[in-house]
């Protein structure tokens, strides 16, 4: 009879461990979509006086350095999101803080630029590096997948 309240103690410490990592995930992909989408809006809306901000719209795929045909890209665009969405099921499965947090910033980028491209037909991007043009989803997409590399890595170290 132990045994079985143990299992079933440990079930409801599992299950709450994993709606913590969704809410994280999902706080942090809200957080990001919505910083992206107004950092763009109040890019656009300058009078071109601030440093290092140059609004473009992007047409192509990754910050304006890689021009593919428009079928590869959405194609490509799928492809990353069904990704995405699979590595979702590896930060319900891991319960791990760091899992949940880069997975929100990586699904919320990716979310950014696909609401900012089939809205506008493009993704706007602002923040001139010199060598391209990105935006805020840009970032949280690298970080997001550095992050939640970092989380696997640990994972696969326990």
């Amino acid at each position: 009879m132990l045994g079985y309240a143990m299992t079933v103690c440990d079930a409801c410490s599992l299950s709450a461990e994993r709606t913590s990592s969704r809410t994280l995930a999902a706080t942090v992909t809200g957080i990001a979509v919505v910083t992206d989408l107004v950092s763009k809006w109040l890019a656009w809306t300058t009078d071109g006086s601030v440093p290092l901000v140059s609004p473009t719209t992007n047409e192509e795929l990754a910050l304006g350095v890689a021009s593919f045909d428009v079928g590869l890209g959405w194609l490509l665009l799928i492809g990353g999101l069904a990704l995405a969405l699979l590595g979702h099921a590896a930060v319900l499965s891991q319960r791990s803080t760091l899992a949940a947090v880069g997975f929100g910033l990586l699904f919320g980028g990716i979310l950014g630029n696909l609401i900012d491209r089939l809205a506008t037909g493009g993704v706007h991007d602002w923040l001139d590096l010199g060598l391209a043009i990105a935006n805020l989803a840009d970032f949280y997409i690298v970080f997001g997948l550095g992050w939640y590399v970092v989380a696997a890595w640990n994972a696969v170290g326990d």
